[in-house]
């Protein structure tokens, strides 16, 4: 029976859920029975958007883990394309993304739609010969019918400024980028993209290669349902520790049902201080690991959720818990591609 669809038994159990996602770095799974398909189907929306747009989206640009958890760097997480600036002359612009913490452009250019005039630039790490790089854009131009666009709103143009990017490599729907002022009403179509690339002519000249300082136009998004995938690690890890009948009982619907399907959150919390009780125990650990705390205080069970040991959430799983709960963790050291439960990690570090 599935921990989260409770009252239904007529469901399909293709893999075993993970502790913390997989995208995060985790590797522990739940046995397969516990989790249905449809379950994971439903809620994979929310997940995916939390990832890829909350807090943690910029950790792991920054740290990793990428692509399911992978450490290789071919694997590496990137962020969307955005707009960037030359640190020296702030009227040069291009498009570009981030990747462990380091900036890369995209091929691209710069284009006055009132003269006509443009500047085409590349990464100066990724591009040695600059006419091929250049007979390279021309081609995709050419057939512009199979570009997908995405449009970006960006105040560091001016409102006779476009730029014009395009990389396959970023971006799973998009391989070509579209950036202009938000209150200019230029458009782009596929005979514009094919009369620039025609436009695109190279003399010989040296280019002039420029350093960037990143100033992206994306933001970070917050929404009410990434507590439920915080709350979705704690029940995981619940469920991992006790066994599916105990997360099957009664006392665990209304958690289980918000987990699920959503509506008002009775459950989750901030928690401000960033308060981490391992670390007041003067427990050393793993570099910006992610971890899981349940306990229980009086007659209630709660659970704190620590990712990158950034900002934490505090989950109320059950408001009148009376059975006695002996305090337990989870750690996953994605870094080193390890998890433990928190006893045998304290047992490994200190040789208790």
């Amino acid at each position: 029976m599935c921990i989260y669809y409770k009252e239904i038994d007529a469901f399909t159990y293709t893999a075993g859920e993970h502790i913390f996602p997989a995208a995060l770095g985790g590797i522990q799974k739940l046995p397969k029975e516990f989790v249905s398909t449809e379950f994971n189907n439903a809620i994979s929306g929310i997940e995916l958007d939390f990832i890829r747009n909350s807090f943690v989206s910029l950790a792991r640009q920054v740290e990793g883990p990428g692509k399911r958890g992978k450490l290789a760097d071919k694997f590496a997480t990137k962020s969307t394309v955005s707009v960037i600036e030359s640190a020296a002359d702030k009227s040069i612009l291009a498009l570009g993304y981030f990747k462990k913490g380091k900036l890369y452009e995209i091929p691209g250019l710069l284009l006055n739609t009132d003269s006509g005039k443009f500047a085409i630039s590349f990464d100066s790490t990724e591009v040695t010969d600059i006419a091929k790089a250049i007979a390279d854009f021309k081609d995709k131009c050419s057939e512009a019918e199979l570009l997908k666009i995405k449009i970006i709103d960006s105040e560091l143009l001016l409102t006779n400024q476009i730029l014009l990017g395009i990389d396959e490599s970023v971006e799973m729907k998009f391989n070509c980028f579209f950036a202009k002022n938000p209150s200019a009403t230029t458009t782009l179509s596929i005979e514009k993209i094919k009369a620039i690339g025609n436009a695109l002519q190279y003399d010989g000249t040296e280019p002039q290669w420029k350093i960037y300082m990143p100033r992206s136009t994306g933001q970070i998004k917050f929404s009410v349902d990434f507590f439920r995938i915080y709350a979705k690690i704690a029940f995981n890890f619940l469920a991992f520790l006790k066994g599916q009948d105990f997360v099957l009982a009664t006392a665990f619907d209304s958690v289980r049902n918000w987990i699920a399907n959503g509506g008002e959150n009775k459950f989750a919390s901030l928690n401000k201080e960033n308060f981490n009780p391992l670390k007041e125990m003067k427990i050393e650990l793993p570099e910006s690991c992610h971890h899981v705390l349940i306990y229980k205080i009086q007659n209630r069970l709660f659970a704190t959720i620590h990712l990158y040991e950034a900002l934490s959430v505090n989950i109320e799983l059950d408001p009148n818990f009376s059975e006695k709960f002996s305090t337990d963790g989870f750690i996953c050291d994605w870094k080193n591609r390890k998890e433990y439960k928190l006893f045998d990690y304290i047992s490994e570090m200190y040789g208790i």
